[in-house]
């Protein structure tokens, strides 16, 4: 889980969508991590 989290801090995303990524990470632990990687990398 250190790793999304990590790539998303680092992102240069708008603070808003850190937000909700880091939410949906830490709240779904094992589908947010694939759904961030699938979805909310570029």
């Amino acid at each position: 889980m250190c790793w999304p989290l990590s790539d998303i801090v680092k992102s240069s995303k708008d603070n808003e969508k850190k937000v909700l990524w880091i939410a949906i990470v830490i709240f779904l632990p094992v589908l947010g991590p694939i759904l961030y990687y699938l979805l909310g990398r570029k």
